[in-house]
């Protein structure tokens, strides 16, 4: 986790602990306070998934959607690797949805986007792209099983699927 502000990883620590389950504190994660951008741009194959959860890309966080940052992301990411961040809601958001669609494409040869319900963000559904380098269609792959061990509330190898079939006024804004 690379977060340019440690009050916000310190406030998720104090104020929504039930959330992370305790994986900030996991042996496994390292945490970091630093600039993003800045982290990746120094990171070549270095990861398999790269997740950006940013802000709003306006002011501060608008550099995680400029063709710079993409194509450091690229860079970062190992063979076989792919990339997702927020892409804006397809209803109030539609110059920067298409904005970002735009731009992304310059970056990765594979480009798909989903949709999720969230009910606090404008127009209560929220777009999400995610990218590859090698042109393979994310959407395409065969989601792995979940493992028994793992209860889920939410996701399911069908609704995977079903993420990626998107409205055609989604689909007209993200080519």
């Amino acid at each position: 986790l690379c977060e340019i502000d440690g009050m916000v990883v310190e406030s998720c620590r104090k104020y929504l602990s039930s959330i992370a389950a305790g994986a900030l504190d996991d042996k496994r994660a390292t945490v970091l306070i630093e600039d993003g951008v800045k982290y990746i741009e120094k990171n070549k194959r270095a990861f398999d998934v790269i997740l950006v959860d940013s802000t709003d890309p306006v002011n501060m966080a608008s550099p995680l959607t400029r063709l710079s940052f993409f194509r450091a992301a690229r860079e970062a990411l190992r063979p076989g690797g792919v990339y997702a961040t927020q892409s804006q809601g397809p209803i109030f958001e539609v110059k920067g949805l298409r904005r970002i669609s735009r731009t992304i494409r310059k970056a990765f040869r594979g480009v798909d986007y989903y949709l999720a319900g969230v009910p606090t963000y404008p127009g209560g559904v929220w777009s999400f792209a995610i990218a590859t380098p090698d042109g393979s269609s994310p959407a395409k792959r065969t989601p792995r099983p979940v493992p028994k061990t793992m209860k889920m509330h939410y996701y399911s190898r069908e609704l995977h699927r079903a993420l990626f079939t998107l409205p055609v006024f989604v689909q007209e804004l993200t080519r």
